[in-house]
């Protein structure tokens, strides 16, 4: 008896440092750093990369949106309790990353308005977790009615099938064998005036131009598959391959789609300094996710994205699932955007 009582003296004398040491104001700072230190990691993510062990870093950026929601229903039943200082906390946590996402992102808040310039509908397509039928996969393409379309993650026999089925609407066809899940496909309606490939450590980009037959308009492409950053050393390969795309997309200087699996959500500082250095914008408004596809849509993150020159304005962005309705592809419509800056690089 003597002991658990000389024990909860001790506790009591502990308790009664730890508030003179740091007081009650000083114990709610500390807690209150803790609770916003998620969200300070996501919003200065290019400052403290280097101090924070990187699965944590690129957990942390990734599931900035979930984290996001965490704050916001905690304030709801923070609010409920009737505990406003937590609250405006969490609030504000929310508020903060709301901001940073849609600034690092796309901060537009709504779509460009149709003109008479011309359009055209462009759609990418990951097959690697799809679950439908080939046929099932060429019926959803075919409905789509884009004029060019990129298909990754394609394996030889699927090559050889989509070829064959889609040929009657989409005549014109390129693509890159692979038994790995470099295989990839680019199917367009309009002739293909070139087509090349480019790689980066081994892993393929297709690059190529196609003709459109009014105005004689040029769209040029780049169809990429990136690898997932799982440590510190594919990170560096693929902020590399990212870099490599964009100096070939600023160096064109033409109407260009840069469209694929790019591994990383839109918000991501990778991502920023690829849009900054190809001088790209995002077709993507939204959160629209598109990975994992078998898991619940609150878990997901968006991973595929098509990006677009100063020549294009988008006027329309959205997924397309399957008919499990799972996740399948992106598609978005473009406007080539006529004035006397790019003139002479939409026309022959």
């Amino acid at each position: 008896m003597t002991y658990f009582c000389s024990l909860n003296t001790q506790k009591k004398i502990l308790q009664h440092i730890i508030m003179k040491i740091v007081g009650s104001k000083g114990l709610r700072l500390i807690v209150s750093s803790l609770v916003c230190l998620p969200a300070i990691v996501v919003m200065f993510a290019p400052f403290v990369y280097a101090f924070t062990p990187f699965g944590s870093y690129q957990w942390l950026i990734e599931k900035s949106a979930q984290i996001l929601w965490v704050y916001f229903f905690s304030a709801i039943i923070l609010l409920i309790f009737s505990k406003k200082y937590w609250m405006f906390l969490s609030f504000g946590c929310c508020a903060a990353l709301c901001v940073f996402m849609k600034n690092m992102s796309n901060d537009a808040f709504d779509y460009a308005e149709k003109t008479d310039d011309l359009t055209i509908k462009v759609a990418n397509f990951n097959l690697s977790s799809v679950t439908d039928s080939l046929e099932a996969v060429a019926k959803n393409i075919d409905n789509c009615e884009a004029d060019l379309i990129s298909l990754q993650e394609v394996s030889p026999m699927e090559d050889s099938i989509l070829r064959l089925r889609l040929q009657k609407n989409y005549p014109n066809v390129y693509s890159m064998k692979s038994k790995e899940y470099y295989g990839m496909m680019v199917f367009s309606k309009y002739p293909f005036e070139k087509n090349d490939t480019f790689s980066y450590h081994g892993i393929p980009n297709i690059i190529g131009c196609i003709n459109i037959d009014k105005d004689n308009y040029k769209l040029h492409f780049i169809s990429s598959y990136l690898l997932p950053p799982f440590n510190a050393t594919a990170y560096e390969n693929f902020r590399g391959h990212l870099g490599t795309i964009a100096y070939k997309v600023k160096a064109l200087n033409v109407p260009m789609i840069t469209m694929g699996t790019y591994s990383s959500v839109p918000w991501s500082p990778e991502i920023k300094d690829f849009k900054d250095i190809g001088e790209l914008s995002d077709s993507r408004l939204g959160f629209a996710p598109t990975f994992p596809n078998n898991a619940p849509i609150m878990f997901q993150v968006p991973y595929d994205h098509i990006f677009h020159s100063k020549h294009l304005k988008c006027l329309d962005f959205k997924t397309i699932k399957t008919s499990s309705k799972g996740h399948m592809g992106i598609e978005g419509i473009f406007q080539f955007v006529k004035n006397n800056e790019n003139l002479s690089t939409t026309k022959k």
